[in-house]
């Protein structure tokens, strides 16, 4: 007996993930595509840079202790890479919000933000430091977001 394939939109996202990253060929435009995430991520960091310092003195003026969130994701082809954004919660808070997800998640990360980073996540300055990933070549600008390792 032959099994039914899930259509793609009722698939879970993890597993579109997971099965995408085994089946990772580099196509001709892969090239042109990495030549724009270079040159408007480098332009946009150029620009938002006194967003950027404003944003990082903010967090260091609330008394936030370090000022980039490092967290693991996998990436292209399963590369695990770390992303970088702005710290908008409170100490600790992956380590007891770490394993939820869904509404769940998005109700108690609420409850973990600090003021700062409230409103850096309200007008998505927080995501600003992810323009350095799509320099170094772990992100692109267009694609798909990368998820924890946690789900994959």
């Amino acid at each position: 007996m032959t099994e039914l394939a899930t259509p793609p939109s009722l698939e879970p996202l993890v597993e579109r993930y997971a099965r995408m990253s085994k089946t990772f060929e580099p196509k001709a435009v892969d090239g042109v595509l990495r030549v724009l995430d270079v040159v408007l991520a480098g332009a946009l960091l150029l620009v938002c840079s006194p967003l950027l310092v404003l944003s990082a003195l903010a967090l260091l003026g609330s008394g936030t202790r370090g000022v980039f969130y490092r967290g693991a994701r996998v990436g292209r082809g399963g590369v695990i890479f770390t992303m970088l954004k702005f710290r908008t919660l409170k100490p600790e808070a992956e380590a007891r919000i770490g394993r939820y997800s869904g509404i769940e998640l998005t109700r108690m990360t609420a409850d973990e933000q600090t003021r700062v980073g409230h409103i850096l996540r309200a007008t998505k300055l927080d995501e600003l430091p992810q323009l350095w990933n799509v320099l170094r070549g772990e992100m692109s600008i267009v694609g798909p977001r990368p998820i924890r390792p946690l789900f994959f």
